[in-house]
């Protein structure tokens, strides 16, 4: 059962949550019904962000606490702020970790682990990740693309002409839909329907 939160002084850290969580939940939640989605995700998209900021906080300050006996101090600022790997950059390629779907592929929540998993440990790894450094990335002439450095080591697959016909038939569904979306377009503003020209 949950407890009520004190309210009468400093709350105590319990991970990453702060007390306050609740509150802005509702609060974001009584804005949905009130604006459209493009707004929306203004809101939405901020408390991803100040939950993401709070766990890497947590996760810093227990790495410190562990470390007390090397001289670490959780309570200096300027822990936190020392980069964790000076000089190196760690790069993941995720390009073949996704899940097919209709219109478009997508990442599952096991790809996002993954991917994750080898940000923290900061490892490489074949196939998904390397760790390079600032000089490697100035000759290769600052190009930071994942796959110039992580070979992926598998051949792309050849579609079956059944599962290539679908997608060429969705494409050609969604070309349509985009001609016929123009059109209207060119018509509000007074240009005619191109498709009349061909």
């Amino acid at each position: 059962m949950r407890t009520a939160r004190n309210t009468t002084g400093p709350a105590q850290p319990t991970g990453a949550v702060f007390g306050y969580e609740a509150e802005l939940w509702k609060m974001a939640d009584a804005l949905r019904g009130s604006m459209n989605a493009a707004e929306y995700k203004h809101v939405v998209l901020g408390l991803i962000f100040l939950k993401y900021i709070s766990d890497a906080f947590e996760e810093q300050r227990a790495q410190l606490e562990a470390e007390r006996s090397e001289g670490a101090d959780p309570e200096d600022p300027d822990e936190y702020c020392a980069k964790r790997h000076p000089g190196e950059i760690l790069l993941v390629n995720a390009s073949r970790l996704f899940a097919k779907g209709r219109p478009k592929n997508h990442p599952t929540e096991e790809h996002i682990a993954i991917v994750a998993d080898s940000y923290h440990r900061w490892t490489a790894e074949n196939a998904l990740s390397a760790i390079i450094t600032k000089e490697e990335v100035a000759r290769n002439d600052y190009n930071l693309s994942p796959s110039r450095y992580v070979a992926t080591d598998q051949k792309e697959d050849v579609l079956p002409l059944k599962e290539a016909t679908v997608l060429l038939r969705e494409a050609e569904e969604e070309r349509t839909t985009a001609d016929r979306e123009l059109a209207e377009v060119r018509k509000a503003l007074g240009l005619g329907d191109f498709r009349a020209q061909d």
